[in-house]
């Protein structure tokens, strides 16, 4: 069986973990977090022994690893990838590959140059979604491809949680949001579409969540805000009253569920007004990409629902494809519209399952040395068009 290591124990490892099913077991984990690893013990039965703080104490140690899956925060992928490729342990990473393009591209060539595949976590690729969508676009019939208009609405409460609020919020931290949200969807497309775009742009802004367009009387901490309860951005709403968003915050021993909401909103970044938080990452961005032929591809990103969704139109010459947010049409002329129908399976769990069968496929490599589809020289080329 194959021996797996986890570097960072928080939300997106804990659902890569539920998904290995008897396939692989996990030698070790890597997680500085005093709190995330008292909760890996208790929660999920790993030895204390195997679990570490630091990477470098797993490497000393006599721990026997196959393959590692990297999902540690952002910065930190490029370090912990490169080591991993030097002592030949595969690699399942977390999107980013990393921060810096230059350190993406490194990594891809290390990779090729030692033989030791690394697979990125574009999960979006396994999705039955966007695989129809992709095999449709490619034999659809309809004549030349002319443009692709994409949108992707973050969704309100995510943008709060993740952007604003959370550790996604602050370039320093992690990168632009181009990179950090956006480099799904312009994989998606460089998949879908054939060749590669001959040049690319990029424009974004931080609009709203502003100092400046805080409502007046607003507090720093939506506790102490005389406006929360009429207040649709309020923390105290989205996690204490709804209980939305609230997965990856840990309860300290003997600690309520209340008790431990209080405490975040009390204490932590995540009980902060919107309009008087550190971020700065663009809350709308734009991606325009042209290809050699004259199409021009389109991404728009916006967070203006409360709840996410994407949605495309693909104009061909002889009619459309359009992509809904749980449908795919296909409009060809003087015909009856082609109509797929997936509003059964989107927002299911682990996105609809495409998460276990990116790990099934990963432990499936690292025991046959088959490729996968979703191999970093593949990812590259996204993440280089969003760190332009």
């Amino acid at each position: 069986m194959v021996s797996l290591a986890l570097i960072g124990f928080g939300n997106r490892a804990g659902k890569y973990a539920s998904c290995l099913d008897g396939m692989a077991h996990i030698a070790a984990i890597v997680e500085p977090s005093d709190e995330r690893r008292t909760y890996a013990i208790a929660t999920c039965g790993f030895a204390p022994a195997r679990c570490f703080s630091r990477f470098e104490d797993l490497l000393s140690s006599d721990i026997k690893v196959d393959a590692v899956i990297i999902a540690s925060p952002d910065k930190t992928h490029y370090a912990y990838a490169r080591e991993c490729i030097r002592r030949g342990w595969p690699v399942l990473l977390e999107k980013p590959i990393a921060s810096d393009p230059a350190e993406c591209i490194e990594l891809a060539d290390l990779s090729a140059r030692a033989g030791v595949p690394v697979t990125v976590c574009f999960e979006l690729r396994y999705h039955p979604y966007f695989i129809k969508l992709k095999e449709l676009v490619g034999t659809s019939g309809l004549g030349r491809l002319r443009s692709v208009n994409w949108t992707i609405d973050v969704g309100l409460n995510r943008m709060m949680h993740s952007f604003v609020r959370g550790m996604w919020g602050r370039e320093k931290d992690c990168g632009p949001i181009a990179l950090s949200k956006l480099c799904h969807d312009v994989d998606l497309l460089l998949w879908m579409l054939p060749g590669e775009p001959a040049e690319w742009h990029l424009k974004g802004e931080r609009k709203f969540f502003r100092a400046e367009n805080a409502p007046e009387g607003a507090a720093p901490r939506c506790l102490d805000c005389p406006l929360e309860k009429r207040c649709k951005y309020s923390a105290v709403d989205l996690y204490l009253r709804r209980r939305e968003w609230i997965r990856n915050f840990i309860p300290l021993p003997g600690e309520s569920v209340d008790e431990m909401l209080l405490r975040i909103l009390r204490e932590s970044d995540f009980g902060r007004c919107v309009f008087f938080s550190d971020n700065d990452v663009n809350d709308t961005q734009t991606i325009t990409m042209t290809y050699p032929d004259g199409l021009k591809a389109s991404i728009r990103m916006q967070c203006v629902r409360r709840n996410g969704s994407r949605k495309a139109r693909f104009v061909f010459e002889e009619g459309e494809i359009d992509a809904g947010a749980t449908a795919i049409t296909v409009l060809r002329k003087d015909a009856a519209p082609e109509v797929y129908d997936f509003s059964g399976i989107v927002g299911s769990p682990l996105h609809a399952g495409a998460d276990r069968e990116m790990v099934r496929e990963f432990v499936e490599s690292v025991r046959t040395g088959k490729s996968t589809r979703s191999g970093i020289s593949g990812a590259l080329k996204s993440h280089i068009i969003c760190t332009a």
